[in-house]
């Protein structure tokens, strides 16, 4: 029966349902691996209408359908079986599909009320970290499956170094205080990496420790992606769970200005600035996005990734911001991150010069004293760029101002 239904609503038809509702079936196991190859197919036919309605497009794809096989009966290997077909991921000796998928195959998954217990937990959790970022789902539910800690801190775990789930839910699980400690981990995630927004945890045995223990995760990460956080019918006070939700309302109308001044005040903690400054990021910073780059640049917080930086400075210099296009001139100067251009340097070291950009002055100069990128060198063009720059304050074009009036420098 599971496979007959399966081929139904894999058809072309199926495809375009905003849901599927097979709940309260007797799937089990058995019918859940059956379903799962229709469920993935149906998955590709979605992900390859959208790539063709997106192609034009690099932003992530919304459609996919919501697939509800709550009360089912499912256990751990169901549960792989269905999250490797959702997340579109295959076995370890599997031939994984080539080229970027960005759009969202399956918008939600109901396994709510099932019995995939921490085995299957984990299946979950590895499936949307073997996706890494392209693990995208509106809404994951794993409520009332008899998860312990051992199976939320995988899911957590895998949420807070990857994947697009944006709402998760795990309520009525004996999740307890040591799960939750997997939450904090998880709101200090950088903004590049997780996506989760909606937190259920309702009746999952946390105490009124385990919940300030997560309020004081809240309050020294400052800002995170998770806008709500649903505690209730658990042993907390009224006092800690009102805290809690003025700890994440702080969170999420934070400003752009105010972590990024939150991020100048860290000195001796490079990740924590980085991960600060990907969420100034995305409350629209672009020198954010400028420090993010030079961050990338320089693997300072995170691995050295010049195209990365590269891509970060081009974003950054659409607004038409003077350091931003000085940035990605030295980019395509040196060949960094891109193929180098002299010609396209000079270009941005212009329009960054034109807004007063102090070090663009300075490289435009050392440009037309080099000759390079330019028709011929001009030694009074550069002289003059030079004492631009100086007056800006550029401390190299100052001292440079200095030897070649002493004639020190040769071109």
């Amino acid at each position: 029966g599971a496979e007959a239904l399966g081929k139904a609503v894999s058809s072309a038809a199926a495809s375009s349902y905003a849901s599927i509702d097979l709940s309260e079936n007797e799937l089990g196991d058995a019918g859940a691996m059956r379903l799962a190859p229709w469920l993935r197919r149906q998955a590709e036919r979605q992900r390859q209408k959208d790539a063709a309605s997106a192609a034009s497009s690099s932003s992530i794809a919304c459609g996919g359908t919501h697939w509800n096989l709550s009360r089912n009966g499912v256990g751990p290997l169901g549960a792989e079986a269905i999250s490797r077909a959702v997340f579109c991921t295959r076995s370890s000796d599997a031939k994984e599909e080539e080229g970027p998928m960005r759009e969202r195959a399956v918008a939600g998954l109901d396994l709510g009320s099932n019995a995939i217990r921490d085995g299957g937990a984990e299946s979950v959790a590895k499936a949307i970290a073997d996706r890494g970022e392209l693990a995208l789902l509106e809404e994951l539910d794993l409520s009332g499956n008899e998860i312990g800690p051992k199976g939320a801190k995988a899911v957590m775990a895998a949420l807070a170094r990857s994947g697009g789930v944006a709402s998760l839910d795990l309520s009525s699980n004996p999740v307890s205080d040591s799960g939750l400690e997997a939450v904090s981990s998880c709101v200090k995630a950088t903004g590049f990496e997780c996506k989760l927004e909606g937190l259920e945890l309702r009746s999952c045995g946390i105490s009124d420790k385990g919940a300030r223990r997560l309020l004081k995760a809240l309050q020294e990460a400052f800002v995170c992606t998770v806008t709500r956080i649903d505690l209730r019918e658990n042993k907390i006070s009224e006092r800690t769970l009102r805290r809690l939700d003025e700890a994440v309302k702080a969170s999420a109308f934070a400003t752009a200005d105010a972590i990024l001044e939150r991020a100048g005040s860290i000195t001796e903690d490079p990740r924590e600035r980085f991960r600060l400054l990907s969420f100034a990021r995305q409350r629209g910073s672009t020198e954010a996005t400028v420090l993010l780059a030079e961050a990338y640049q320089n693997g300072v917080g995170t691995e050295a990734q010049p195209e990365r930086a590269f891509a970060l400075y081009a974003d950054a210099a659409k607004s038409s911001d003077p350091i931003a296009l000085s940035c990605l001139a030295d980019c395509y100067f040196s060949g960094d991150g891109v193929e180098q251009d002299f010609g396209k340097a000079i270009e941005l070291f212009r329009r960054a010069a034109d807004g007063k950009e102090p070090n663009a002055i300075y490289n435009l100069g050392m440009c037309y004293l080099k000759g390079l990128g330019v028709r011929e060198a001009d030694r009074n063009k550069a002289f003059s760029l030079f004492q631009h720059a100086a007056r800006l304050g550029q401390p190299l074009a100052q001292r440079l101002i200095s030897k070649l009036q002493s004639g020190g420098v040769r071109t």
